[in-house]
């Protein structure tokens, strides 16, 4: 498969329902009906405080292609600069993950990627109750028909392995600013 087949079948993918996606971001929309949003958070979970959100090559390719012409691979290198997400921690075999801002993180206005690209995780992470200006008030929460859906998980896998190939990258999860750096720059050089 060619890069440029390969972009087409992500965005044709994102068009459909992003691989499951559709059914994370109808349970959120859900939670913001019943009035349990983030409207009223700082965004505790997008911060330096609890944020260490680790992204597919599916998700950043998703991202990068709906978003090309925002990614500002400067703002992405000083957010790996001074989190140190480029610095590898580990106790014995298990690598620890780290702590970041994430650059689509903007206080007072929320996450800046579209509901139709943004991460799974980041969908699924919803408040627990009404108003909450609080950490420790939300969870992942990822619908049952998601989370067990085999043949989801194996499409997914299939289509993560498929651009780890093609864009040839080394990693089946990054840091957001890592994934996106990476991505845009396999996608921008021949």
């Amino acid at each position: 498969m060619t890069r440029e087949e390969l972009f087409e079948k992500v965005i044709d993918v994102n068009k459909r329902d992003g691989l499951g996606r559709q059914l994370v971001i109808r349970s959120m929309h859900d939670n913001e009906l019943a009035g349990k949003d983030c409207h009223s958070c700082v965004g505790h979970c997008c911060t330096y405080e609890h944020n260490s959100m680790m992204i597919t090559p599916f998700e950043a390719l998703s991202i990068v292609l709906h978003t090309s012409s925002h990614i500002d691979l400067e703002i992405l290198d000083n957010n790996i600069k001074q989190y140190r997400l480029d610095k590898l921690i580990s106790i014995g075999s298990k690598q620890l993950r780290r702590y970041y801002t994430c650059p689509y993180f903007t206080a007072n206005k929320g996450c800046g990627i579209a509901k139709v690209v943004k991460p799974y995780g980041c969908l699924a992470f919803n408040p627990l109750e009404k108003n909450v200006s609080k950490t420790g008030q939300c969870l992942s929460t990822f619908p049952d028909r998601f989370a067990h859906d085999s043949e989801l998980q194996g499409s997914l896998h299939k289509m993560n392995q498929l651009i780890s190939k093609v864009l040839d990258l080394s990693w089946s999860k990054e840091s957001i600013p890592i994934a996106l750096r990476d991505v845009f720059v396999k996608i921008n050089t021949n």
